[in-house]
């Protein structure tokens, strides 16, 4: 592969204009008349996070198909505009309410999808929608589902036109529900990426590449490289949504953005050291010398940049496989922009050095013949890492594994939070609203038991002391504040409470807590439990026992993000594994590449736990593990890819005490400063205003720097050291043959044969 990658390094450095030509056309063509993704996603339907099999799905199901109250509520969905004022509800308020609801049924200004608002009028008087404290009033959106989710310019409208209403004093005014939630989390996902985050994140990105190259150009080339490989890809993940139902969704483009800046400038750096390196070893800097040493980076960095695009692209793409919904629309999004950057990677960024010419490094140019194998390692803070480590690497291992293990064990006691609202700032607006339906009403969190027993007729009365057992069973479940009891005299207004053939019968409950949180989950399983222990010897013993409802929707979906996270663990592991055993040829070194990156993500997030939770008092998101585990351990391999790449190259040159020295002493500069650009490009996330996203943000900063300043530089040479020889199994004839077993290290020995190659594997 080096050789082929080589000879197509002698093509793009002979012909960049043709490459970067090319490129530009394909960019222009694709964003011209390729799809929109925001387009193609408000087509899709597929924002479930839970199988058919999930109880709540199926306990949704049997009440929109076979209750009539159910039937009425298929694709519709309800919000909830609440009207608060300390003073009491005055007529005044009454005539806004009013007000409210002319302004949104009017044909003029009535938002898209929007069926009807239930709320004070001619036929209903106020007092109806009056909370028991006469403090609040409600009204009832309904909306049409049937063509897509409630539309966001539908939101925006209303949330414009409230915050134009003139209040009393303490007065508040606002919508919640299913659809402002996710508004305002879309809203504050965007926004929250912008502004001071944004430009920090950048200038570190431009100081530190600034810093390492001392040229302008240096820097500008990976950062075109990443745009253009982004301009490609966004219409290409719209393509592939409209023609091959791809999820897609426009959140997504965050996280592809953020993986493409920093991994795109990974290899940016990986290509320019090297390149600089090789001009240092040629002996002059004329165009055909540039052109040879840029066909020799080409080959050299070109396999390592494949297998560590190959690791995101497998890794992220897995993450397709997941019933959850981010997992679905962000992995398979980030691994086609990867793709793309690939791409970029060996044509477009080698293109763009080969036509920068000697300019590219300018003014700090590369002399050369001022670098050979024995000067890598004289002098330079990771030149005297890479003797510590060679020198002592048992102590090396164990001082890093005690900084690491403590937070990485205090992972396994955390319980993550579903809460969505949890996550937003308290002042969006559909977090206030709710906290004003709250505070004034009883009935935020509402669930239903739905006992069903296809093939009798629950509405007889030979049921109905089985079910007011039930009804009274679940009357004194912890969190349960009111219990609505169906009945079966038949009459009139009842009948709601059955399916329309009597099979099934709902109960209705309200809890005391907030629907998404981990009491009502546990009040769910409760719930569950109890009425099926209450049914037991019953005439409805042998009834299935369902709970619909938010909460239940929650406890599901905390259940099935459990399966996705072992799911994609466990593949993701296993895909870095195998694709780390066919670049590095050994059957042993990626166990602990893999077991040591995966030791970054878990101290990470151990430590996002410590400071978020015990220290700001903030739970922490069900979201952040799973997504920072598949970005770390994916991005995280770039630097195992280069790290122990170049151990076996210098090991090959020098033998194994001098060649991890040198390893470490060249690619620990260019590990440190890519660490600080990928940290810098995901440090924008971690100012996000939405604390989920922060949080992710915070554990791929902290994972990062991890990696690039402890795990990388100093653990993994560590154990490469330990091990000798038993790096270096693998089944077939091994290519590791100059390599000297672990006998050979003299690690202790001062003699000078310590670092002469071996001619076999012994």
């Amino acid at each position: 592969m080096e050789a082929v990658l080589e000879k197509w390094g002698h093509f793009v450095a002979r012909r960049p204009l043709l490459i970067i030509a090319v490129w530009i056309i394909l960019v222009v063509v694709a964003l011209k008349f390729g799809p929109s993704l925001g387009a193609v996603a408000a087509t899709q339907h597929n924002t479930s996070s839970l199988p058919a099999s999930a109880p709540s799905v199926q306990a949704d199901h049997i009440y929109t198909t076979r209750f009539a109250a159910g039937q009425a509520t298929l694709h519709k969905e309800t919000d909830v505009l609440v009207l608060s004022d300390p003073q009491g509800i005055s007529p005044q308020d009454t005539t806004l309410a009013r007000q409210i609801e002319d302004w949104l049924m009017a044909p003029g200004t009535r938002p898209a999808q929007l069926l009807s608002v239930t709320g004070p009028g001619p036929d209903a008087s106020a007092a109806a929608f009056e909370s028991s404290d006469h403090q609040a009033l409600r009204m009832i959106l309904t909306w049409d589902t049937t063509k897509g989710s409630v539309p966001d310019t539908s939101l925006k409208a209303i949330h414009t036109y409230l915050s134009q209403q003139r209040l009393s004093s303490g007065s508040t005014l606002g919508l919640t529900g299913s659809a402002p939630i996710n508004y305002d989390l879309n809203a504050g996902v965007f926004s929250g990426s912008g502004g001071i985050g944004t430009l920090l994140g950048l200038l570190i990105i431009l100081v530190v590449l600034g810093f390492v190259y001392r040229s302008l150009l240096a820097v500008l080339v990976p950062l075109v490289a990443v745009a253009l490989a982004f301009g490609v890809s966004l219409p290409v993940i719209a393509w592939l949504g409209q023609t091959f139902g791809l999820a897609v969704a426009s959140f997504s483009l965050q996280y592809v953005a953020f993986v493409l800046l920093g991994a795109g400038t990974n290899y940016g750096v990986f290509m320019l050291s090297r390149y600089k390196e090789e001009i240092r070893r040629s002996e002059k800097n004329d165009r055909a010398a540039r052109r040879e040493a840029l066909a020799r980076t080409v080959g050299h960095v070109g396999e390592s940049i494949m297998s560590s695009a190959s690791t995101v692209v497998v890794a992220t793409a897995i993450m397709g496989l997941a019933q959850s919904y981010e997992l679905r629309v962000t992995g398979p999004a980030v691994a086609v922009g990867v793709v793309c950057l690939l791409l970029a990677g060996l044509s477009l960024l080698p293109a763009l050095m080969a036509l920068c010419g000697k300019a590219l490094f300018w003014p700090a140019q590369p002399r050369p013949g001022t670098l050979n194998d024995t000067t890598a390692t004289e002098k330079g803070l990771w030149a005297r890492a890479g003797h510590l480590v060679t020198a002592h690497p048992r102590l090396v291992a164990l001082l890093t594994l005690v900084v690491l293990l403590p937070l990485a064990i205090s992972t396994i006691a955390i319980q993550p939070s579903f809460d969505d609202l949890k996550s937003l700032p308290a002042t969006a607006p559909s977090v206030q609203a709710f906290n004003a339906y709250q505070a004034h009403f009883n009935d935020a969190s509402q669930v239903q038991v739905i006992i069903n027993d296809p093939g009798r007729d629950l509405r007889q009365t030979a049921y109905s002391g089985a079910i007011e057992q039930v009804v009274t069973a679940l009357a004194r479940v912890t969190h349960v504040a009111d219990v609505q009891s169906p009945s079966a005299s038949g009459q009139q207004g009842t009948q709601s409470s059955f399916a329309t053939d009597g099979s099934a019968a709902v109960i209705n409950l309200s809890l005391t807590v907030d629907p998404s949180s981990q009491e009502a989950r546990q009040a769910v399983d409760a719930i569950s439990t109890t009425a099926m222990q209450a049914q037991h010897g019953t005439s409805l013993g042998v009834a299935q026992v369902l709970v619909a409802g938010q909460s239940a929707t929650v406890r599901d979906k905390a259940v099935q993000l459990g399966s996705d996270f072992t799911l994609v663990v466990i593949l993701v592991c296993i895909a870095t594994y195998l694709i780390l055993a066919l670049l590095v040829r050994s059957l042993t070194a990626p166990l602990y590449l893999v077991a040591t990156i995966a030791l970054s993500a878990l101290t990470a997030v151990g430590a996002t736990h410590l400071v978020y939770h015990d220290i700001m008092g903030r739970p922490l998101f069900s979201i952040v593990p799973i997504f920072a585990f598949v970005f770390l351990v994916s991005l995280g391999e770039d630097f195992n890819i280069l790290t122990i790449a170049r151990i076996r190259e210098e090991i090959q040159k020098s033998g194994p005490r001098q060649g991890i020295a040198t390893a470490i002493a060249l690619t620990g500069g260019v590990v440190s400063s890519c660490g600080l650009v990928m940290a810098a490009s995901f440090s924008r996330l971690a100012t996000n205003a939405v604390v989920e996203v922060a949080e992710l943000g915070f554990t791929v900063v902290v994972g990062i720097l991890l990696d690039t300043f402890i795990v990388r530089p100093l653990l993994v040479p560590a154990i490469v050291t330990l091990l000798g020889r038993w790096n270096w199994i693998w089944p077939l004839k091994s290519p590791w043959k100059n390599i000297p077993g672990k006998g050979d290290l003299a690690i202790r020995s001062n003699s000078p044969a310590a670092d002469t190659p071996s001619t076999e594997l012994r």
